[in-house]
């Protein structure tokens, strides 16, 4: 079964930037062999914010040892 809980909730400084944070993923050797078949984490996000419209279920797969970033532009809500 897959785990769909929270793992963390973050707000996003002036900038529009969070703070970074650490998620489990598979070791990236892994990505080099072949009988695995999902050499990465499937993670999740929610983006929300006041006066836009929010977006879900934003997949990341996340690779272990390699940091990823989710560049995020939301539309202004009418």
């Amino acid at each position: 079964a897959d785990d769909k809980s929270l793992k963390a909730v973050l707000s996003t400084n002036q900038n529009g930037i969070t703070d970074v944070i650490e998620l489990a993923a598979p070791y990236r050797a892994l990505s080099q062999t072949p009988e695995v078949e999902n050499p990465f984490a499937d993670y999740y996000a929610d983006v929300v914010a006041p006066g836009f419209v929010g977006r879900s279920n934003i997949p990341i797969q996340m690779f272990g040892s390699i940091k990823s970033i989710l560049p995020i532009t939301l539309i202004p809500a009418e």
